[in-house]
């Protein structure tokens, strides 16, 4: 063996100015010099620059060079060696190549016994992407599915997702299955290819009986975008299902529709913490009256895990410091209330002037003691200390003389 890897570095070192050659964009004439025996060490270093030259602006020389060379007819004798872990490279090497002429090779070996050469033939049929393949994939995925075997659907949904819009004539009719789990996995590589003329059929599916094809179907509609599937994502807030509530959540968030954020804000509560942190960021998404509702949430609701979520996303979003500087002209000794001044610029969140300006007037309407609570919970503070910052931004807001110093500000306002 020793002697063995001792010949191929040396073969390695001595086709390396192919590589070189292929990388300039340069081709390569005369192939004699390069025709060897299959398996021989200068073979094996001839096959590594090629593969190495698909990375570079020579590819379609080193692609013609695979074939012209004999290594593309190689690897398909290959898939019917003795040997299973030669059946897969081969398969696996065929699909970076992007040999056509091996496709149906590769729909054959579908059928093998050999695992590792079949999930190898999928992946390559998906890399080539030739159309013959696939009614070959989706009776397959099908197979799968029934089988439940889930590396496999892995495997395949990628495959079938790398065909793009081609793919779509051959996964809409799976979507009337009678089995919900082949509706669910169409509906979810349809959502990653992101046809737009398919909103109808996710509108559809988002009443199916199964609710794992509604969350599916929910979750796709957010990728698509169509804007008639607003009414019914809204519906589809009060479904039984949580996941079928946060996909919906999470599109509306995504479709940025200002007429979800009052749905959207009663959905704050929800029962389940997962889909109460996907609603305060679907809200965060559509942005504008959107803080202004997680505020009045917070400030007036009596469900208080609204009113816990409603705080989180505020203070994620640092709405805090925002209105502090849209509340101060500046950091000197006597702020004001300015509210023709633009507000400092804050990469957390994007808020106009005018909702600024509607959350503070809020706060405004608030008693001192509560203004405090609010405003210090806001900031992040701790309860039961005092809070200077907060102290300062209520006499602002209530218009009377601010306090001296920090000392006391807990015991004036709490």
């Amino acid at each position: 063996m020793g002697r063995k890897y001792e010949r191929l570095d040396l073969e390695r070192e001595r086709y390396s100015t192919l590589l070189a050659t292929i990388e300039r964009g340069n081709t390569i004439p005369d192939l004699r010099p390069f025709q060897k025996k299959p398996g021989s060490a200068s073979w094996i270093a001839i096959e590594e620059n090629l593969f190495r030259a698909l990375g570079t602006a020579g590819r379609q020389e080193a692609l013609r060079l695979f074939n012209a060379l004999g290594y593309a007819d190689r690897y398909m004798e290959t898939l019917s060696s003795k040997r299973k872990w030669e059946q897969a490279l081969s398969a696996e090497k065929l699909g970076r190549i992007n040999c056509r002429g091996a496709v149906q090779h590769l729909i054959d070996a579908l059928k093998s016994p050999n695992r590792d050469l079949q999930l190898m033939a999928v992946h390559s049929l998906g890399a080539i992407g030739d159309e013959t393949a696939m009614p070959h994939l989706i009776a397959l995925l099908k197979q799968s599915i029934s089988a439940e075997e889930e590396i496999s659907l892995t495997i395949l949904k990628s495959s079938i997702l790398a065909f793009g819009l081609n793919a779509v004539m051959w996964l809409v009719p799976c979507l009337d299955d009678s089995d919900w789990r082949l509706r669910s996995t169409a509906l979810d590589v349809l959502g990653e290819i992101g046809d737009k003329g398919l909103t109808g059929e996710f509108m559809r599916l988002l009443k199916d009986p199964e609710q794992d094809v509604r969350a599916k179907a929910a979750k796709g509609l957010g990728k698509l975008r169509g804007p008639e599937a607003v009414p019914m994502l809204m519906e589809a807030l009060s479904d039984p299902f949580w996941v079928v509530r946060l996909h919906s959540a999470r599109s509306l968030g995504l479709m940025k529709e200002h007429v979800a954020i009052a749905p959207l804000k009663e959905m704050l509560g929800d029962k389940n913490w997962q889909v109460r942190s996907v609603v305060a960021a679907a809200l965060s998404s559509i942005g504008g009256r959107a803080f202004v509702e997680m505020l009045n949430v917070f400030i007036d609701s009596t469900d208080r895990y609204a009113r816990d979520q409603a705080l989180d996303e505020l203070g994620r979003k640092g709405v805090y410091a925002k209105m502090m500087a849209r509340l101060y002209a500046g950091d000197g000794p006597e702020p004001r209330l300015k509210l023709n001044e633009s507000p400092k610029p804050d990469d957390k969140a994007d808020i106009g002037r005018e909702i600024l300006d509607e959350m503070l007037s809020i706060l405004s309407t608030l008693n001192e003691f509560r203004l405090y609570e609010v405003l210090d919970a806001l900031s992040g503070g701790e309860p039961g200390h005092d809070n200077e910052e907060a102290a300062r931004a209520v006499s602002e807001l209530k218009g009377r003389e601010r306090p001296p110093g920090p000392e006391g500000l807990a015991e004036r306002y709490l």
